[in-house]
Protein backbone atom coordinates (compact mmCIF):
# COMPACT_ATOMS: atom_id res chain seq x y z
CA UNK A 1 0.00 0.00 0.00
CA UNK A 2 2.82 2.15 0.87
CA UNK A 3 4.28 1.28 -2.64
CA UNK A 4 1.05 2.52 -4.40
CA UNK A 5 1.12 5.47 -2.64
CA UNK A 6 4.32 6.65 -2.95
CA UNK A 7 4.32 5.94 -6.68
CA UNK A 8 0.80 8.27 -6.69
CA UNK A 9 2.38 11.27 -4.87
CA UNK A 10 5.53 10.87 -7.24
CA UNK A 11 3.08 10.72 -10.22
CA UNK A 12 1.39 14.12 -9.73
CA UNK A 13 4.44 15.62 -8.21
CA UNK A 14 6.19 14.85 -11.81
CA UNK A 15 3.22 16.01 -13.57
CA UNK A 16 3.05 19.18 -12.03
CA UNK A 17 6.80 19.54 -12.55
CA UNK A 18 6.52 19.60 -16.15
CA UNK A 19 3.54 21.65 -16.55
CA UNK A 20 5.24 24.33 -14.51
CA UNK A 21 8.45 24.26 -16.27
CA UNK A 22 5.83 24.04 -19.87
CA UNK A 23 4.37 27.36 -18.16
CA UNK A 24 7.98 29.25 -18.62
CA UNK A 25 8.29 28.26 -22.28
CA UNK A 26 6.68 30.38 -24.53
CA UNK A 27 3.36 30.11 -25.88
CA UNK A 28 4.17 31.39 -29.65
CA UNK A 29 6.88 30.07 -31.89
CA UNK A 30 8.13 31.75 -34.68
CA UNK A 31 10.05 29.68 -37.19
CA UNK A 32 11.96 31.73 -39.99
CA UNK A 33 14.29 30.90 -43.01
CA UNK A 34 15.99 33.59 -45.49
CA UNK A 35 17.78 33.30 -49.05
CA UNK A 36 18.75 35.49 -51.86
CA UNK A 37 17.50 34.97 -54.90
CA UNK A 38 19.64 36.49 -58.01
CA UNK A 39 16.38 37.60 -59.86
CA UNK A 40 13.75 40.62 -59.83
CA UNK A 41 11.55 41.02 -56.83
CA UNK A 42 8.14 41.00 -59.31
CA UNK A 43 9.34 38.00 -60.54
CA UNK A 44 9.77 35.85 -57.35
CA UNK A 45 6.39 38.09 -55.59
CA UNK A 46 4.32 36.50 -58.56
CA UNK A 47 5.80 33.38 -58.47
CA UNK A 48 4.69 33.08 -54.64
CA UNK A 49 1.38 35.15 -55.38
CA UNK A 50 0.38 32.47 -58.08
CA UNK A 51 -0.68 29.40 -55.70
CA UNK A 52 -0.23 27.23 -59.02
CA UNK A 53 3.51 28.07 -59.35
CA UNK A 54 3.84 26.45 -55.65
CA UNK A 55 4.08 23.11 -57.54
CA UNK A 56 7.44 24.03 -58.76
CA UNK A 57 9.23 24.87 -55.72
CA UNK A 58 6.85 24.39 -52.60
CA UNK A 59 8.39 20.74 -50.98
CA UNK A 60 4.76 19.64 -49.24
CA UNK A 61 3.27 19.85 -53.13
CA UNK A 62 5.67 16.84 -54.46
CA UNK A 63 3.53 13.65 -55.29
CA UNK A 64 0.73 14.82 -53.20
CA UNK A 65 -2.93 15.47 -53.81
CA UNK A 66 -3.15 19.01 -55.02
CA UNK A 67 -7.23 20.58 -55.34
CA UNK A 68 -7.03 24.22 -56.05
CA UNK A 69 -10.44 25.21 -55.22
CA UNK A 70 -11.37 29.07 -56.62
CA UNK A 71 -9.21 31.58 -57.72
CA UNK A 72 -5.12 30.44 -57.27
CA UNK A 73 -3.54 34.35 -57.79
CA UNK A 74 -3.88 37.21 -55.13
CA UNK A 75 -6.25 37.97 -52.22
CA UNK A 76 -7.81 34.71 -50.92
CA UNK A 77 -6.30 32.43 -53.64
CA UNK A 78 -6.58 28.99 -51.64
CA UNK A 79 -4.65 24.95 -52.39
CA UNK A 80 -5.39 22.22 -50.57
CA UNK A 81 -2.28 19.87 -50.25
CA UNK A 82 -3.90 16.78 -49.13
CA UNK A 83 -5.32 17.77 -45.45
CA UNK A 84 -3.83 21.11 -45.53
CA UNK A 85 -5.36 23.96 -47.17
CA UNK A 86 -3.24 26.93 -47.70
CA UNK A 87 -5.04 30.30 -47.98
CA UNK A 88 -3.53 33.94 -48.78
CA UNK A 89 -5.34 36.45 -46.44
CA UNK A 90 -3.36 39.61 -47.65
CA UNK A 91 -0.54 40.74 -49.37
CA UNK A 92 1.04 44.14 -49.98
CA UNK A 93 4.10 45.03 -52.17
CA UNK A 94 6.53 44.01 -49.01
CA UNK A 95 4.72 40.98 -47.68
CA UNK A 96 2.11 37.67 -48.83
CA UNK A 97 0.08 36.13 -45.99
CA UNK A 98 -0.88 33.17 -45.74
CA UNK A 99 -2.75 30.87 -43.29
CA UNK A 100 -2.36 27.23 -43.85
CA UNK A 101 -5.29 25.23 -42.09
CA UNK A 102 -4.74 21.51 -41.05
CA UNK A 103 -7.60 19.68 -39.12
CA UNK A 104 -5.43 20.01 -35.73
CA UNK A 105 -3.64 23.05 -36.32
CA UNK A 106 -3.11 26.58 -37.82
CA UNK A 107 0.06 28.28 -39.23
CA UNK A 108 0.11 31.77 -40.25
CA UNK A 109 2.95 31.97 -42.51
CA UNK A 110 4.30 35.00 -44.38
CA UNK A 111 7.18 35.83 -46.97
CA UNK A 112 8.46 38.79 -46.94
CA UNK A 113 10.70 40.82 -49.94
CA UNK A 114 13.15 42.58 -47.89
CA UNK A 115 15.50 45.66 -49.80
CA UNK A 116 18.51 44.75 -51.14
CA UNK A 117 21.34 46.98 -52.63
CA UNK A 118 21.21 44.97 -55.61
CA UNK A 119 18.03 45.41 -57.72
CA UNK A 120 18.61 41.81 -59.62
CA UNK A 121 18.54 40.35 -56.21
CA UNK A 122 15.41 39.57 -54.06
CA UNK A 123 15.94 38.69 -50.40
CA UNK A 124 13.26 36.53 -49.82
CA UNK A 125 12.05 35.61 -45.53
CA UNK A 126 9.81 32.89 -44.79
CA UNK A 127 8.16 32.71 -41.41
CA UNK A 128 5.91 30.37 -39.69
CA UNK A 129 4.06 31.37 -36.51
CA UNK A 130 2.90 28.90 -34.76
CA UNK A 131 0.49 29.44 -31.24
CA UNK A 132 0.48 26.39 -29.09
CA UNK A 133 -2.22 26.27 -25.43
CA UNK A 134 -0.65 25.83 -22.24
CA UNK A 135 -0.57 22.22 -22.73
CA UNK A 136 2.88 20.60 -21.73
CA UNK A 137 2.61 18.29 -24.61
CA UNK A 138 2.03 21.28 -27.03
CA UNK A 139 4.57 23.26 -25.35
CA UNK A 140 7.32 20.48 -25.45
CA UNK A 141 6.28 19.41 -29.21
CA UNK A 142 6.94 22.98 -30.22
CA UNK A 143 10.40 22.74 -29.74
CA UNK A 144 11.25 20.18 -32.25
CA UNK A 145 9.02 22.63 -34.66
CA UNK A 146 12.04 24.52 -35.94
CA UNK A 147 13.53 21.28 -36.79
CA UNK A 148 10.42 20.24 -38.81
CA UNK A 149 9.12 23.30 -39.94
CA UNK A 150 12.52 24.49 -41.10
CA UNK A 151 13.85 21.10 -43.11
CA UNK A 152 10.43 21.69 -44.98
CA UNK A 153 11.29 25.27 -45.57
CA UNK A 154 15.13 25.66 -46.68
CA UNK A 155 14.01 22.80 -48.84
CA UNK A 156 11.65 25.27 -50.57
CA UNK A 157 13.71 28.08 -50.94
CA UNK A 158 16.25 26.05 -52.49
CA UNK A 159 13.90 24.74 -54.93
CA UNK A 160 12.31 28.63 -55.82
CA UNK A 161 15.91 29.82 -55.65
CA UNK A 162 17.25 27.48 -58.66
CA UNK A 163 13.80 27.20 -60.42
CA UNK A 164 13.78 31.67 -60.30
CA UNK A 165 17.47 31.48 -61.53
CA UNK A 166 17.15 29.36 -64.17
CA UNK A 167 13.79 31.21 -65.95
CA UNK A 168 16.46 34.38 -65.84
Amino acid sequence: MRLIKLGLISFVVLGLLITIISLLMPSTIFVSRSINISAPKDSVYAHINDLKLWKDWCANMEGASVVYPGNTTGLHAAVKVDKTTITIDSLSLKNIYTTWQTPSSQLTGSFSFLPNSNPSVTSLQWQFVNHVSWYPWEKFAAIFSDKAIGGFMEKSLDKIKLVMETSN
